[in-house]
């Protein structure tokens, strides 16, 4: 069982770096209004103008440009990818450690909870 929750976990992550490619790739071709269409129907429920949404798009764009953080390496990634993968597509990093400690965990969660009633 704790190789099933390691290719589980790994298979998410590799779903994340798909994408991440692919939402880079967007970012990068799509012109400012298509964005700005893509922010404001993930934005809008929440009471956002269209020219709050074009100020921030400006804004996270900028971001993204300065830091030049790459958003698979952790959390503190910031910028318009970032935004649209979390907000948009709902997904986040999931770095190594975690496909380790979710094989772990449910290894002996199973080893555990089978050694139970032997006992």
């Amino acid at each position: 069982m704790g190789i099933g929750g390691y290719f589980s976990t790994k298979a998410e992550r590799d779903n994340y770096r798909y994408l991440l490619r692919q939402t880079r790739e967007r970012v990068e071709l799509s012109c400012s209004e298509a964005i700005q269409r893509e922010l404001l129907n993930i934005l809008g429920p929440y009471g956002f103008t269209a020219l709050d949404v074009r100020q921030i798009a400006k804004r996270l764009r900028d971001e993204e440009q300065r830091s030049g953080v790459e958003i698979e390496g952790g959390s503190d990634a910031r910028g318009l990818t970032s935004f649209l993968l979390r907000f948009g597509e709902g997904v986040e990093t999931i770095s190594t450690w975690r496909i380790y400690a979710s094989a772990i965990t449910i290894g002996l969660s199973y080893f555990i909870g089978g050694l139970i009633p032997m006992v």
